[in-house]
């Protein structure tokens, strides 16, 4: 797995040419999908997926927040859904019955904090056999119930060298979350890895 931070730190966010940069240097490398968690850093990564699947190339990026996927239909696999209302409805609850209280709250795949989308331009791949009848969103589907009962343990990235600072405020990684990083196993490989 490869992975790296938006080139240029004082524009992490918005650095579209770093992230087409980034991009092509994992393609050149061999990467079939690559997920960029990078704001407007990820239409670089679409730019570079489009640019490569124009050459007959069969690779995918991943969106990020939101449903991205109509960006680059049948070049964006999937998005990453961060599930903001969840987010928000679940304040709002404890708001109501008085058991807010200040500080973090974690939503993951458990609390439906997360997740990914229907993938609506790419169900040759969602629909594709896993094994006997099982598709390869069918096998997303268990490893999604596994992380949630804690079957599999889902461990952080390897630190980096990049230091936050007041310069370097927010070192933004294309970095694959897990989720994504399993349904982009499942998804774009058949062998069975676990």
């Amino acid at each position: 797995m490869n992975y790296a931070y938006a080139p240029d730190p004082s524009n992490p966010w918005n650095d579209v040419a770093g992230g087409k940069s980034v991009a092509e240097q994992f393609l050149s490398k061999g990467a079939d999908i690559i997920y960029s968690a990078a704001g407007a850093t990820g239409e670089g990564v679409f730019d570079a997926v489009k640019d490569a699947r124009d050459n007959n190339k069969t690779v995918y990026a991943i969106g990020v927040d939101s449903n991205q996927d109509y960006l680059l239909p049948g070049g964006i696999l999937t998005s990453m859904i961060k599930r903001v209302d969840v987010a928000v409805e679940t304040q709002i609850d404890s708001i109501i019955d008085g058991s807010w209280a200040a500080g973090l709250t974690q939503l993951g795949l458990k609390e439906n904090g997360v997740g990914i989308t229907d993938m609506q331009y790419t169900q040759d791949e969602a629909n594709a056999i896993y094994e006997g009848s099982l598709t390869r969103l069918d096998k997303i589907a268990e490893i999604k119930a596994d992380i949630i009962d804690g079957t599999i343990v889902v461990s952080e990235l390897p630190s980096t060298d990049v230091t936050v600072s007041e310069s370097n405020p927010a070192p933004v990684a294309l970095v694959p979350i897990f989720f994504g990083i399993i349904a982009i196993v499942y998804i774009s490989r058949k062998k069975k890895l676990f």
